[in-house]
């Protein structure tokens, strides 16, 4: 009989696991319950609901066209350029909390989203948990499920795996809507559809 590695050993359970009809809830379910349990914010802790950003959120939701009444410089002051959530917001009717629970909702389509690029362009379930597990473990994954604050980036970051997998340009300007700056995903969607083109 022959001796398997520790990494050999991994690798077949997770091999076991993304064989499963139904990996894809599977593995978002796995990986949200494990980035939660990282890097769980406080929920407890309701005065989130009263911080200036999202107050500023809401005067954009309510006056889309309207200056912001704070600095430029200051994170509320900044809203003024980020209508994609407002806009979703004002359509929706929703408040905060369901802006909150709306942006859950985009989390684990991101996490879904994101393992079925990886597992097109990769052409392997097991490489595609990994990367996707790697994205879990780090803000970008677990943004929609931690951030409470009114920054939105969830929402940029599902939108930018939108467009790499529509492979439609369009959707960055969406994204871009609500978040100008150097910090935007330009690069990224560049660098992925000359790869993909």
């Amino acid at each position: 009989m022959e001796a398997t590695s520790p990494y050999g050993a991994a690798i077949g359970r997770l091999e076991r696991f993304v064989a499963h009809p139904r990996w894809i809830a599977r593995s978002v379910a796995l990986l949200v319950l494990t980035a939660l349990a990282l890097g769980t914010p406080f929920w407890e802790e309701t005065r989130f609901l009263k911080s200036p950003g999202w107050a500023a959120f809401l005067a954009k939701r309510d006056a889309l066209l309207t200056p912001p009444q704070a600095s430029l410089e200051s994170h509320e002051g900044k809203v003024v350029f980020r209508f994609t959530v407002a806009v979703v917001a004002r359509v929706l009717r929703l408040d905060p909390v369901g802006v909150l629970i709306l942006q859950a909702v985009l989390g684990l389509a991101f996490l879904a989203l994101a393992l079925r690029l990886a597992e097109r362009d990769g052409g392997d379930r097991v490489t595609a948990f990994l990367l996707t597990a790697a994205m879990a473990f780090t803000y970008v994954g677990a943004a929609a499920f931690v951030d409470l604050y009114a920054w939105f980036d969830a929402w940029a970051f599902f939108l930018l795996l939108a467009t790499m997998w529509l492979r439609q340009p369009l959707l960055v300007f969406a994204s871009r809507a609500w978040r100008p700056g150097p910090t935007n995903g330009r690069c990224l969607h560049s660098c992925w559809s000359r790869r993909t083109a």
